[in-house]
């Protein structure tokens, strides 16, 4: 009678940890379905710049950005002869940029590095240079 009332213990024991290691496993399907879900956009910022000639601007507010992520750009500028970069740079100071082309800089960033971006604007004409957009990330 000892024996059936202690094999009848040790069941219910490894029942309930197998149903205890079940629900665990459970939770972390769950939790990575979660993760796998689809980037959604943090932020768009809209600005208005006049940037003088052989100037650069460096946007004070910071995008913390994964590996994968994308930044996407709309930006006009006047005048469209004018030489003119946009990109990031981040605090370890990569410096990631491209130059408009007739007035317009519509681009795509997608981000290599884990890290804090900034936006950033180089005017490289002798010319003052008058800049609008929307960033979105």
């Amino acid at each position: 009678m000892r024996r059936k009332r202690f094999f009848c213990w040790m069941l219910a024991a490894v029942f309930s940890v197998c149903t205890l290691l079940n629900f665990n496993v459970l939770a972390v399907n769950v939790i990575e379905r979660e993760v796998a879900s689809p980037t959604v956009v943090r932020a768009t910022r809209s600005f208005s710049l006049t940037i003088g000639p052989g100037e650069f601007y460096y946007s004070d507010v910071a995008m913390p950005l994964e590996v994968g992520e994308t930044i996407s750009t709309q930006i006009t500028y006047t005048p469209v002869s004018a030489d003119v970069w946009f990109g990031v740079i981040t605090d370890e100071g990569y410096y990631y940029s491209l130059p408009g082309e007739n007035g317009e800089f519509d681009l795509n960033i997608n981000i290599p590095v884990r890290g804090h971006y900034y936006f950033v604007v180089q005017n490289n004409s002798s010319y003052t240079v008058r800049a609008l957009g929307n960033i979105t990330y």
